[in-house]
């Protein structure tokens, strides 16, 4: 039987392979830009579609290796590979179960990076914005369904309770959208003035030693 680390190693190397083959880098970039709440406020870097698409990979592991970190147990990893399912099935892979939303999580200066979800309790946002220093926060409704004010309100407390929880210095408000999703979007502007919690610090480490010093510092340098 195997242990749950090389469980979790097992898990990814098998949902990157479907991922790759449902989702190419040009794909990816049409999802991002698609997804994107509005990015005509600020100058957007078009990086090559094939490094943010990498990018895109990093995350997604570097998301499941916290999760793992949390708790060790094969019950985790079934959680893990739910939510692997997940950002399959976003990529419009016939064979899954669409999610409810798409998370767009957008740096200054990049277009999203995406993250197929549930709710906002299927991740830490701290943990997204240890890697990628997002400023921008934008919520898509994928199946059918308006996002009301109710909704809004909803999620601006709980993006303002995750990151505060692990921030001491943090401003969360509603931002504009001008997407064109009719309804189906809501975006969030997310300004983060403090330094990066110590346990973040450990989970980076742990994710460059698991997969390579070179593969985190893709991932923080390329978003």
């Amino acid at each position: 039987m195997l242990n749950s680390r090389r469980l979790l190693l097992k898990t990814l190397k098998t949902w990157e392979a479907r991922y790759r083959a449902v989702c190419t880098p040009e794909r990816f970039e049409h999802i991002s830009t698609a997804y994107a709440a509005d990015f005509s406020h600020w100058y957007v870097e078009r990086q090559e579609p094939g490094r943010r698409f990498e990018c895109q990979i990093l995350l997604l592991k570097y998301i499941s290796l916290c999760k793992h970190l949390d708790n060790c147990t094969n019950a985790k990893i079934a959680e893990i590979a739910a939510f692997l399912n997940r950002q399959t099935a976003a990529m419009k892979d016939k064979a899954l179960k669409r999610p409810k939303y798409m998370i767009g999580f957008q740096p200054v200066g990049s277009l999203p990076f995406m993250v197929a979800a549930n709710g906002l309790e299927d991740l830490d946002l701290v943990d997204v914005h240890s890697v990628i220093s997002y400023d921008r926060i934008a919520i898509t409704v994928l199946q059918s369904g308006r996002i009301g004010r109710v909704m809004k309100k909803k999620w601006l407390e709980q993006i303002r309770e995750d990151l505060e929880y692990d921030y001491q210095c943090v401003r969360v408000k509603a931002d504009r959208i001008k997407s064109g999703m009719n309804g189906r979007q809501a975006a969030y502007r997310c300004v983060v003035m403090d330094t990066m919690p110590f346990h973040e610090l450990v989970r980076m480490r742990k994710f460059g030693e698991q997969f390579g010093r070179p593969a985190l510092d893709t991932l923080i340098m390329e978003a």
